[in-house]
């Protein structure tokens, strides 16, 4: 459904929600007040930060602290008339249950819906232009056209900030360096490529991750992705000031200056007025193109390079791989020894956690751990609060999405598990998925295809039986860094050509609100095919797939060869780190 009106599921008569939802309108209420004694029509708030954080500090959670929506995109336009909230189809229903009754909900990309639901207004919609994106901007303002009487206003003091008080903290320390273990680049080398890259005067970057890799560094300012939040202002010279909240950084680069990042705009706006040329990318804030004299939009030089690892890189993911295999494993083998009484989301959580903080050069999660049973495993994104913790049972799906960061490479992986016995139904749709997973690995593809053209390739099996999924089918994954990287990702929209050794999961889902989600993700690496001048994938993740949901009557030989390999792989590899009971329990579990 791309526009929600009425709420699903929504918890509101939960005592503990009640608070919630009065705290919310009363929030929006205040500033509808502040909007009408600053005379502004309409006010944007969305989720990014000004480093465009996935997941941002809580005191960057502008969004979550006025609407109480936790996902990782959205948009509220908040006018007297009227209150909008749009997303993706991964949040769709999330937001019905999170946001105040009066929101009325849209997909972002179903531009038709969109543009009908605005065609009556006739406002200006406020916004901060240090929070919001050069693309992000481009995009609404192209959907919101002026035949609608509909214009965008900078305004760069922020309406959520002068309400909500709090401290602003990181917790900012020196970073860690990579060593030669972990890339095998030098952070001179990576520089020396970068301005050979660019023809201004200047190159801004204020993606932290891409500064991360180019400086071969890791911080720790987020909860899930190791980044330093920082600016980079890099001379073709090759000399840089990083913009940052560090006082001091031991190995500093050479030609590296370190600067307060408060100092940042006072620093680019007098750059702007000396006539100097400064390029940057689309993702950077808007701030930037509207006080640059002669600004150029490019790439960022950094991300392909990013996106492309080098065997030091991919020899860490493997080994990040390994571990979390491992881990996965013992906590599959735990759930298995309690079925007759099996624990809530939360505890899952808990101890998987646990049997993770047992490995090898382990730091954290990559991303806030999705566990989700029976008609939660529906909320694509779903997590587990502490009023809304399903105990598990056997009448229905596990749905368990989760990743983590290691020193040597980052992990995503998605397996579903049933504790009884599926419905005929249910081993139908999980087949659809499964299969859908084996024709991307399987698949041979030309060198310079692109996400866009395997995104339908992978959704085959589905289409023939009606049926589709609301996200991607892939995304990039970082070296230690983001689990969400672009570039790359493999969606309906993507254009960008796909190189060998590039890291992207492949995940396929189904779901069906108030019954039950499904989705089976790997990573994969993209390897040289036996075909000249073709790629395809080489599967990273070393987790077996649950068997008691396959409907074999679905698979063809190719596929079960498949699995039966992809199993007997993993027992391979594993076996040597694992204790006898463990080996015994992988062996019985991937039998087919």
């Amino acid at each position: 459904m791309s526009i929600i009106k009425n709420r699903i599921n929504n918890h509101k008569s939960d005592p503990i929600n009640k608070k919630l939802y009065s705290n919310m309108h009363n929030k929006i209420s205040t500033l509808l007040t502040l909007m009408a004694e600053k005379k502004i029509d309409a006010y944007m708030v969305a989720c990014q930060d000004e480093f465009q954080n996935e997941f941002p500090p809580e005191h960057n959670q502008r969004l979550n602290w006025l609407t109480s929506f936790s996902g990782s995109n959205g948009m509220a336009i908040i006018s007297k008339g009227q209150l909008f909230f749009f997303t993706d189809g991964r949040y769709l229903i999330q937001a019905a249950q999170q946001l105040d009754k009066r929101f009325i909900i849209c997909d972002q990309e179903d531009k038709k819906a969109i543009k009908e639901l605005i065609s009556n207004l006739k406002i200006k919609i406020s916004y901060d232009p240090y929070l919001c994106s050069i693309n992000f901007i481009q995009y609404w303002e192209q959907i919101f056209s002026e035949d609608h009487h509909i214009s965008f206003i900078s305004e760069e003091e922020n309406l959520i900030d002068i309400l909500w008080q709090r401290p602003i903290h990181y917790p900012t320390k020196a970073p860690m360096v990579l060593d030669s273990k972990q890339t095998s680049v030098p952070n001179i080398d990576k520089i020396n490529l970068i301005v050979k890259k660019f023809t201004t005067d200047y190159l801004l970057i204020t993606d932290p991750a891409a500064i991360c890799w180019l400086l071969n560094i890791r911080g720790n300012d987020t909860n899930y992705t190791p980044i330093l939040m920082c600016y980079c202002l890099i001379k073709n010279d090759g000399n840089m000031i990083l913009f940052s909240y560090l006082e001091k950084f031991k190995n500093c680069p050479s030609g590296l200056t370190l600067l307060p990042f408060s100092s940042c705009k006072e620093y680019f706006l007098k750059l702007s007025k000396q006539i100097f040329s400064i390029q940057f990318a689309k993702e950077t804030p808007v701030w930037f193109w509207q006080n640059c004299k002669q600004a150029k939009l490019s790439p960022n030089p950094c991300t392909m390079l990013q996106a492309t690892k080098n065997p030091v890189e991919l020899s860490g993911i493997e080994f990040a791989h390994r571990q979390d295999g491992i881990a996965l494993i013992r906590l599959i083998k735990w759930l298995d020894e309690n079925r007759h009484n099996l624990p809530t989301e939360i505890e899952i959580d808990q101890q998987l956690d646990q049997f993770k903080e047992l490995g090898n050069l382990y730091m954290h999660k990559s991303f806030p751990t999705i566990a989700g049973f029976g008609a939660n495993s529906a909320i694509i994104h779903y997590n587990a609060t502490t009023s809304h913790n399903l105990k598990l049972n056997q009448n229905n799906i596990l749905l368990l999405d989760s990743g983590s960061q290691y020193k040597a490479g980052t992990t995503d992986i998605t397996r579903c598990f049933h504790f009884g016995v599926p419905t005929s139904l249910q081993k139908k749709h999980y087949t659809l998925v499964l299969k859908c997973v084996i024709k991307l690995t399987c698949l041979h593809f030309p060198a310079g295809a692109n996400g866009c053209q395997l995104d339908g390739i992978a959704r085959e099996y589905m289409w023939q039986h009606g049926l589709d999924y609301p996200h991607g089918t892939g995304h990039g994954v970082g070296h230690y860094l983001s689990v969400h990287e672009g570039p790359i990702a493999i969606n309906k929209n993507n254009l960008i050509p796909l190189q060998e050794n590039m890291v992207l999961s492949i995940e396929p889902g189904l779901y069906f609100i108030n019954q039950y989600g499904i989705r089976i993700e790997n990573l994969a690496v993209i390897k040289k095919s036996n075909f000249a001048n073709f790629l395809h994938f080489k599967t990273l993740t070393k987790v077996p797939i649950a068997t008691n949901l396959i409907d074999f009557t679905l698979l063809n030989t190719q596929e079960i060869n498949w699995l039966k390999r992809y199993h007997k792989a993993i027992e391979q590899e594993l076996a040597p780190f694992l204790q006898e009971e463990e080996k015994i329990f992988l062996q019985k579990y991937c039998i087919l």
